[in-house]
């Protein structure tokens, strides 16, 4: 059976399949109909046109034109003249297996290849410098991506619900991890954050339930909320010393991780932080920290001790921000116990309240 193929070669790939572009040429099953290079042309798209103009011709391909032959691209090389691929450019190309993006492309628009779930190989060129938010988004059976050197921003959600991505690479000149940037990447096994990076936003590897290892480098100052939610398989973590506020459910429902430290710059600790993280043994609260979120340790099951190191007792949003801790002793300054002991809602935990031995 004939494959259909599509190459494209413009100044910009606009929304290609969602509206206007610059078209050099469109392959499809069998027929060539090559136009004059001033030739200005409308067409329909059909399974045996293949369309052919020079790099400045202009097209306006609507939506309509293009929705019967979206499903059916297998395979796209994009034109060594082409900088940039637009917002939706491929959108939910769902036959699509492999894409080839030359040097000279410079950016990746928001989705461009969003909801491609048939994707499996993707090589991109060594000019690209942004990649724009969802633009890899749903690629559900691609297990690779090699990011060049030469990229500087990421956007958000770039690589969401990718769930065959195994591995990645983050190239030395990003500085931020956008939100959802690789959320439920579910087979993603390890991540090196590059030292360059200084904040992590809201659930960048949520559900990244395969990851074992993450390496967060000493510059990071921000984790956003939920960052590490739901990473069942990750066992230790260093949470750099830069950082001041662990954000809501940042490491909720960790169930594999049994040691954590806690830098002593931290001075408030969200709500749901390590929620359900049963393997957790013990817990050190540095005498920093002057909040505690609703559900902060809740569900910590296998924990034996906690201590916290403030003299004055951390507020405590809620009751429920220790419970199910497996009864464990809380230790606190000797000179403080009686102070947390009748200190709201830690007094609820009175009977467990002892000093730091």
């Amino acid at each position: 059976m004939a494959r259909s193929k599509i190459y494209l070669g413009s100044t910009n790939i606009g929304s290609f399949f969602e509206g206007a572009s610059n078209v050099k040429m469109f392959l499809g099953e069998n027929k060539v109909y090559p136009l004059d290079e001033s030739f200005k042309y409308k067409f329909t798209l059909t399974d045996s046109t293949i369309v052919t103009g020079e790099c400045d011709a202009t097209s306006a391909v609507t939506r309509n034109e293009t929705s019967a032959y979206r499903s059916k691209l297998v395979a796209a090389e994009i034109g060594n003249c082409t900088t940039s691929i637009g917002e939706r450019a491929l959108y939910n190309c769902s036959s699509l297996t492999s894409i080839v993006i030359p040097n000279s492309v410079t950016s990746i628009g928001k989705s461009a290849f969003d909801y491609c779930r048939s994707l499996t190989s993707c090589t991109i060129g060594t000019g690209l410098t942004t990649i724009g938010e969802t633009a890899f988004s749903l690629c559900s059976n691609i297990t690779s991506i090699d990011i060049p050197n030469s990229v500087t921003s990421i956007g958000d959600g770039a690589f969401q619900y990718c769930s065959s991505l195994t591995s990645v690479n983050i190239p030395s000149g990003v500085t931020s991890i956008g939100k959802n940037t690789f959320s439920s990447c579910k087979v993603l096994a390890s991540i090196d954050i590059p030292n360059n990076v200084t904040s992590i936003g809201e659930r960048a590897f949520y559900n990244c339930s395969g990851l074992t290892s993450v390496n967060i480098p000493s510059g990071v100052t921000s984790i956003g909320n939920s960052a590490f939610w739901g990473c069942s398989g990750l066992t230790s973590i260093d949470i750099p010393s830069g950082v001041t506020s662990i954000g809501s459910g940042v490491f909720g429902l960790c169930r594999s991780l049994s040691a954590i430290t806690i830098p002593s710059g931290v001075t408030s600790i969200g709500s749901q932080t390590f929620q359900s993280c049963s393997s957790l043994t013990s817990i050190d609260i540095p005498s920093d920290v002057t909040s505690i979120g609703n559900y902060a340790f809740a569900d910590c099951s296998g924990l034996t001790s906690i201590t916290v190191n403030a003299v004055t007792p951390p507020t405590l949003d809620y009751v429920s921000a220790l419970e199910n801790t497996n009864n464990c002793p809380i230790y606190v300054p000797s000179a403080s116990v009686n102070a947390y002991k009748t200190a709201t809602n830690w007094s609820t935990y009175a009977s467990r309240i002892q000093a730091i031995p």
